[in-house]
Parts: structure tokens; sequence; C-alpha cells
């Protein structure tokens, strides 16, 4: 790494006037787009390889952004992190296979080993920590834990403690506690709170 690095420094004014240049002697296994039309730093391999129109993109680990044809402004981070993302803009991936399913989905930040990983097209999510999910197209929803919201289709939901609204289906429920609203089968409009308060149940406002 520090001698990537140091590649980096000594050659910026190289890197500045062109439009791409490889970084490693192995192979297409990392490569720096500067300035150029798509404005992208793409490091890793098989990095951003279908990348047409999609601009001020950060590509960084293994496949990142592989399948990424226009979608713009987006900063992966982590092997695989990102990867079939298509024409989704404004995402923050970080941590291995983040995001690794997102499709189309927009402004969205996956932060954590498996974050969001079966987001296909839901937008403006904020998942932190591994294996934190909100199903293929939950939107709008703020998920901080380990596996929370895992095996969930939840919207507009707020979850906070480890596996909380696991596996559960629900819509602007806010759940805090280890596993509470663990398997909800269905919630809406509910303020949960406690250690595996409100398990196993159907509960909604009237």
């Amino acid at each position: 790494m520090k001698r990537v690095l140091t590649i980096l420094i000594l050659s910026l004014p190289i890197l500045m006037q062109a439009q791409e240049v490889k970084i490693d002697k192995v192979g297409n296994t990392g490569r720096i787009v500067l300035p150029g039309n798509l404005r992208a730093i793409l490091i890793g391999q098989d990095v951003g390889n279908i990348n047409s129109t999609g601009i001020n993109n950060i590509f960084i680990g293994k496949e990142n952004g592989i399948q990424n044809t226009s979608g713009a402004y987006n900063v992966t981070l982590g092997h695989f992190a990102g990867s079939l993302n298509t024409i989704g803009n404004e995402n923050t991936h970080m941590g291995y296979a983040a995001g690794y399913q997102t499709t189309t989905g927009s402004s969205n930040t996956f932060i954590g080993r498996s974050a969001g990983i079966s987001n296909i097209t839901g937008s403006f999510n904020t998942l932190i920590g591994s294996g934190t999910n909100v199903g293929s197209t939950g939107n709008s929803n703020i998920m901080i834990g380990h596996e929370t919201g895992a095996l969930a289709n939840v919207n507009y939901s707020i979850a906070i403690g480890d596996s909380t609204l696991y596996n559960s289906i629900g819509l602007e429920n806010i759940v805090i506690g280890s596993k509470a609203a663990f398997s909800l089968s269905s919630g809406k409009e509910n303020v949960i709170l406690g250690t595996r308060a409100a398990m196993n149940t159907n509960i909604s406002q009237p």
C-alpha cells in the first residue's frame, strides 16, 4: 500500500493529464481515471469495467461497480461493494459486499460487512453495522446494529439494536432494543422499546 501511495504522490502531475493509468504491474488489477470525461478513481480487479457515462465515482475493491453503466457520484470501498449497481446515484457503500445487489437504488449509506446486501431498488437508507438490511425495496430507513433489519421488508422505519426488526415486515416504526420486534409479521406506526419487545407479533396503531 505504501508503494502505491508513493506512486500516486510522485506521479500526480502526470496523472492529472491522463485519462487512464495502470498502477499495478500484474494484469488489469488496478487503474486510475483522472480527470477525463468520467472523472473517476477506480482501484481493484475488474473495477468499473463497463462504466460508460457514470461520472465522479470512486470504486476501490475487487469487482466494485463492475456493472455500473451510468450511476454517478458513488463511493464504494471493500471487495464486492456496490458490485451490481447500474444506474444508482450518490450511494456510499463501505465494507465487504456492502450494497452488493443494489442496482438502481440511490442516496443510500451502507457501512459494515454485507450491510444492505439484499437491497436492490431501495433508496434513502442509512444502514450501519454488519449484516444490517431493509429488504430489496425498502426506502428511507435508519438501521444501526448487528444484523438489524436482516431478512426484513420495512419502509420509513428506525431500528437500533442487535437483531432489531430481524425478519420483520413493517412501515413507519421506531424500534429500540436488542431483538425488539424480532419476526414482527406486520406493524405500522409503532414505537417499540426494550429487549425482545414485541417479538413474533402483529401490531399496528388503530
